[in-house]
């Protein structure tokens, strides 16, 4: 169930709930208040691990921006340990 039929459900049976209960209906108001409180535990449940998803996310992009990436540079000579590249062969001499 998506959170946004979650809370639309949850709304509706609340004002369904609260209108039972001004119109004297407490019988048919305990028809409504188990699904609102269904819905509303499936709403902030959904909202809760969203919010912990977006969180993790954002941290974890923080964490990759700060790591300098490291680049090692090619060149003809040997260089601390570096990669030693050959200078280019000439076949037309």
């Amino acid at each position: 169930m998506k959170k946004s039929k979650a809370l639309t459900l949850a709304i509706l049976s609340t004002m369904c709930t609260i209108v039972s209960l001004t119109n004297e209906y407490p019988v048919l108001a305990l028809c409504f208040i188990a699904p609102a409180i269904l819905f509303w535990g499936i709403f902030i449940y959904k909202y809760q691990r969203d919010t912990a998803i977006i969180s993790k996310a954002k941290a974890q992009r923080e964490r990759h921006q700060q790591t300098p990436q490291l680049t090692q540079t090619i060149t003809n000579k040997r260089s601390n340990g570096g990669l030693f590249v050959p200078p280019p062969i000439n076949d037309h001499e």
